[in-house]
C-alpha cells in the first residue's frame, strides 16, 4: 500500500513526482557503481592503495558535485515552471 502523500504528489504535482522517482533510480545506479568499483578493486586485491583511496575519493567527491548541480538546475526548472504557470492564474484570478 502507498502512503497517500505519493499519491497526491502524482495526481496533483505529476512533474514533481516523476524527478523523485528519476532521482531515486539514479541514486540506485550510483550505489551500484560504487558496488561494481569496491568490488572490481576487492577482485584485484588492491584495496587501500594509495591509489585506490584517491581514485575512491574523487570519484565520491565528483559524483557528489555533480549530483547537488544537477538537483539545483533541476530545481530551479521546477520553480521557474511553478511561477509561469501559478502568475497567469494570479492574472486569471485578477482580471475576473
Amino acid at each position: 500500500m502507498r502512503p497517500p502523500i505519493i499519491a497526491h504528489y502524482e495526481a496533483s504535482h505529476s512533474d514533481f513526482a516523476e524527478w523523485i522517482t528519476h532521482e531515486r533510480r539514479l541514486a540506485y545506479y550510483v550505489l551500484f557503481s560504487y558496488g561494481v568499483l569496491i568490488l572490481v578493486d576487492v577482485l584485484y586485491e588492491r584495496f587501500l592503495t594509495p591509489y585506490f583511496l584517491f581514485a575512491l575519493i574523487a570519484y565520491v567527491f565528483t559524483t557528489v558535485v555533480l549530483l547537488t548541480a544537477r538537483s539545483r538546475r533541476k530545481i530551479r526548472e521546477l520553480r521557474a515552471v511553478w511561477k509561469e504557470t501559478h502568475s497567469n492564474e494570479t492574472r486569471n484570478d485578477q482580471a475576473s
